[in-house]
């Protein structure tokens, strides 16, 4: 019952997202309620953060931007998966463990076609982190093309870290390393 009760105010939160800073505010519900479920069940919680990707994020365009331009064409469905597993890993690894945050949108400006939405990521009443993330509009709602952390666009970084596996390798050895430990 309590996770049909959980299901249900997800679901809620993402229909009542008319704003780029409402649909901030649902993700950062989500995943909150992820970080609960992980404490009495990890494989739950970040079985919690896939669904959240899933529901707010545009993880094709994400998984896109990450590759160099050059292998961009050989992103196929095993690559696709292989990135959100990765990016699911690395949130529950990252965010997930780390304790406590909340996510307080704090402005938002435009970038052509998109909406940034600026928020600190706040524990305790403190500030942990900066972040903005970068919205497009999509049906009615709202859905993240990217996240900047203090600064950083996290498929950037990711570009970063891939290019070293595919110099050496292909995109075979790029989804081995995506699909394993973080």
């Amino acid at each position: 019952m309590a996770a049909l009760a959980a299901a249900l105010a997800i679901w809620t939160s993402a229909a009542r997202a008319q704003t780029p800073e409402a649909a901030v505010r649902a993700l950062g519900a989500d995943f909150e309620a992820a970080a609960q479920a992980a404490e009495a069940n990890p494989a739950a919680g970040a079985a919690q953060v896939g669904a959240a990707l899933d529901r707010w994020f545009d993880l094709r365009s994400m998984a896109l931007s990450a590759l160099p331009e050059a292998w961009r064409d050989k992103a196929d469905a095993a690559y696709h998966a292989a990135y959100k597993s990765r990016l699911t890993r690395e949130f529950v690894r990252q965010t997930l463990r780390a304790g406590d945050g909340e996510l307080v949108p704090i402005g938002t400006r435009p970038l052509g076609s998109l909406t940034l939405v600026g928020t600190e990521v706040r524990e305790d009443g403190r500030l942990v982190r900066m972040t903005e993330f970068y919205m497009r509009p999509t049906g009615g709602g709202w859905r993240v093309s990217n996240v900047a952390v203090e600064g950083v666009l996290v498929t950037a970084q990711q570009q970063n870290d891939f290019r070293p596996v595919l110099i050496s390798g292909d995109m075979p050895a790029l989804i081995a390393y995506l699909s394993g430990g973080p």
